[in-house]
């Protein structure tokens, strides 16, 4: 069964030169997550404009939170996550950052070091 195909939507977290790191979340499964060329992606714009607070929204799994909220003409983001492999190997890691609508998209930008 192909559960990722054409015309699915997928998130997108990072590009590293042709290639771009992708969540893929189907209705029945476990996530998949992965490097896919970028060039089979495009990007596609809502055909009807969607204000900050269509964003709102609270995503917990197990321990892991991750918030997002309108806030000062921006959308807020905040979350940790923790994943504990076992045998004393343990992985965390957490964001907070803000991103404003700049030409119809939401971009992320992190706070530097220490703030």
């Amino acid at each position: 069964m192909d559960l990722m195909g054409p015309g699915k939507s997928v998130v997108v977290a990072h590009r590293y030169q042709a290639f771009v790191c992708a969540w893929f979340q189907p209705k029945k499964a476990p996530p998949t997550v992965g490097w896919l060329p970028a060039v089979s992606f495009e990007v596609k714009r809502s055909a009807t404009p969607t204000g900050l607070n269509a964003w709102k929204s609270s995503w917990r799994y197990f321990d892991n939170v991750l918030d997002i909220a309108p806030k000062k003409g921006a959308l807020a983001v905040k979350g940790v996550a923790i994943w504990n492999g076992g045998g004393g190997n343990v992985h965390d890691g957490g964001v907070e950052a803000s991103a404003a609508p700049q030409e119809g998209c939401r971009t992320l930008r992190t706070a530097p070091a220490g703030k």
